[in-house]
């Protein structure tokens, strides 16, 4: 008889799991809560990381519009001077709205092509840098960029550098540094004069400060 009550709980306590399953089963009342809370941090990470992509992505395309601006209105002079230079970085601000220009770095230099003993090389012309970034050296060596190898010749190359500070992801990566080089043909004239700036070749040849090389 024991054995039978056993073998009968047993069978009713099998029944009750199964009916408790197959109610399980059925049960979908919070469903679309659990369902939305495990999503929601991948929803928001997604959110997040596509608005800080686009600002980053806008910033960078302002970088390079203010390096190719600079780059050709300064190519297209036939002499700066200090002050020139100084409204061309200027007009930085108002090509980078509306974003703040307080901490972008600029720098425009002119880049002499020489030929020594068949060695075709870049040197600085000159050089002049706004918001921390400094001069290059005149008579420095300087890469030639693909298509800008022709000895005797001048070309402008214009740098632009800014700091991007992501709103959301600033303590996993610090600020992004976004940079832009421009290097662009000198227009109207063979080179652009620097008025009052002592170059390499007036050293090389013991001569007053020309602004030419």
């Amino acid at each position: 008889m024991r054995n039978r009550s056993v073998s009968l709980e047993a069978k009713t306590l099998a029944r009750s799991a199964r009916t408790k399953a197959r109610a399980l089963r059925r049960a979908t009342e919070g469903v679309a809560a659990v369902e939305f809370a495990l999503i929601l941090p991948a929803m928001l990470l997604l959110y997040i990381g596509m608005a800080e992509a686009s600002v980053g992505w806008s910033l960078s395309r302002k970088v390079t519009l203010v390096s190719r601006s600079i780059a050709d209105l300064t190519a297209r002079t036939t002499t700066v001077s200090g002050s020139d230079l100084t409204k061309i970085f200027a007009a930085a601000s108002v090509i980078a709205a509306p974003y703040p220009t307080a901490s972008i770095q600029m720098r425009i230099s002119q880049i002499a092509v020489t030929d020594t003993n068949g060695q075709v090389r870049g040197k600085v012309c000159w050089s002049k840098g706004q918001g921390g970034l400094p001069d290059l050296a005149t008579g420095a060596d300087y890469d030639l960029p693909a298509g800008y190898d022709a000895a005797g010749s001048f070309f402008v190359v214009a740098e632009v550098k800014t700091p991007y500070q992501p709103a959301f992801g600033y303590a996993f990566t610090g600020a992004v540094t976004l940079g832009e080089t421009t290097p662009w043909p000198v227009r109207n004239v063979a080179q652009v004069a620097y008025a009052g700036f002592k170059t390499f070749k007036d050293t090389e040849m013991s001569r007053s400060a020309t602004g030419t090389c």
